[in-house]
């Protein structure tokens, strides 16, 4: 699943635990089970300032009742955990293809103005990571020119 969240520094570590039941069952019965996915939820800066994160659901054949759980470390109900802008459903991509900023399959120049954007947003794309640190910035500029003038 992916989520699209944001989260303002200074606040308490958080995660999104996602939880598979049988159609029809409740939400506590759900619950009490183990989580099929978690991911935790990076500080992204301020309240409106996204991210996107991903966690593989395991075993997420057939039909499931869906449950997501936020979580913080020391949760209080009364306290803000960060904002949820989106979740998708995808299938996990076994190939990820380094400099395919625009996500069409193929590395050529349309993807430069893709990477523009995503290093003028400080999203994390995969493709993006050209020199594979695990973030993207301007550090992988140079790999990505490899990248695109070797294809």
């Amino acid at each position: 699943m992916r989520f699209r969240v944001a989260r303002p520094a200074g606040t308490r570590d958080g995660w999104i635990e996602v939880y598979l039941g049988s159609p029809g069952a409740s939400t506590a019965s759900i619950l009490a089970g183990k989580p099929a996915g978690k991911v935790a939820v990076p500080v992204t800066g301020d309240w409106q300032v996204y991210e996107t994160i991903e966690t593989v659901v395991e075993s997420a054949e057939g039909e499931f009742d869906v449950v997501l759980n936020f979580d913080e470390v020391g949760s209080n109900t009364n306290t803000f955990l960060f904002n949820l802008n989106s979740l998708s459903v995808v299938s996990p991509v076994s190939d990820v293809l380094l400099g395919d900023c625009n996500l069409d399959g193929v590395v050529n120049f349309q993807d430069i103005p893709a990477m523009i954007t995503i290093l003028s947003t400080g999203v994390y794309v995969q493709e993006a990571d050209c020199n594979e640190d695990g973030t993207v910035g301007f550090s992988d500029i140079n790999s990505f020119i490899a990248i695109l003038t070797s294809s």
